[in-house]
């Protein structure tokens, strides 16, 4: 049987050196503000077919301005909870508030 296996972390100091060995490591370079846009717009859009493009646009924005994450995974929460753009404004506005750092 033929494997490969690809992985990905964030934080590569919390592995062990000899699982660091096992693996080929490429640094990636963070998102720019257009490329994160993109992204977050088609994954909204492929994942929540009842949202509009300017509802996705502005879970971008918050994401990337207001939360300051920077994480799609937080515009895909986000997108989860929304039906509308007033929901957008209301979760992330909890979000900045309560969200652990």
């Amino acid at each position: 049987m033929n494997v490969k296996i690809l992985a990905t972390c964030n934080e590569l100091a919390k592995f062990t050196t000899p699982l660091k060995s096992r693996f080929l490591k490429l640094e990636l370079t963070e998102y720019s503000w257009k490329e994160f846009l993109t992204i977050s717009n088609n994954l909204i859009k492929s994942r929540n077919k009842h949202l509009d493009e300017k509802i996705s646009k502005r879970i971008a924005e918050i994401v990337w301005s207001d939360i300051k994450t920077e994480d799609i995974r937080d515009s895909l929460q986000i997108a989860k909870l929304t039906y509308s753009i007033e929901d957008v404004e209301d979760i992330a506005h909890t979000l900045i508030k309560y969200k652990s750092k």
